[in-house]
């Protein structure tokens, strides 16, 4: 499947397959500059998104980057995750009150969890528990 790298997962593995004719020579020899051409193999830094979609107790859940970071799974944050990845909560940072947001959202630890994706900005994605369209 080709699509433009404005739209690709966070955290894939992609293989650049050509460049848009749109670009003009500066942009193409700024890309050369980064060592991006076609062939080039590349993973874009979920470190550079938002939001992290996960999968909890069979309910999509929208969890800020920074609150995300604050999830241990098994012997790694939940950043670190690929999509796809699944594991159990080993522990959680960030003090009581983002303890009880964790809670609220049905995360506490041993709780299994997948991170479903890193939806780019303006992706639509519902908020569950309490949307009515669920």
């Amino acid at each position: 499947m080709e699509y433009s790298l404005k739209y690709a997962e966070r955290g894939i593995t992609l293989k650049v397959v050509g460049i848009s004719d749109h670009i003009c020579s500066f942009e193409i020899k700024q890309l050369n500059k980064f060592g991006i051409k076609e062939g080039t193999v590349l993973e874009i830094d979920p470190a550079f998104v938002s939001q992290v979609l996960l999968n909890v107790h069979g309910k999509d859940i929208l969890v800020g980057y920074e609150s995300a970071r604050m999830v241990i799974v098994e012997d790694r944050r939940l950043t670190d995750l690929r999509p796809g990845d699944s594991g159990r909560i080993a522990d959680m940072e960030g003090g009581y009150v983002a303890n009880k947001r964790f809670k609220d959202l049905g995360m506490s630890e041993g709780t299994k969890i997948t991170l479903k994706s890193y939806p780019y900005h303006g992706q639509a994605v519902c908020q569950a528990p309490r949307c009515k369209d669920c």
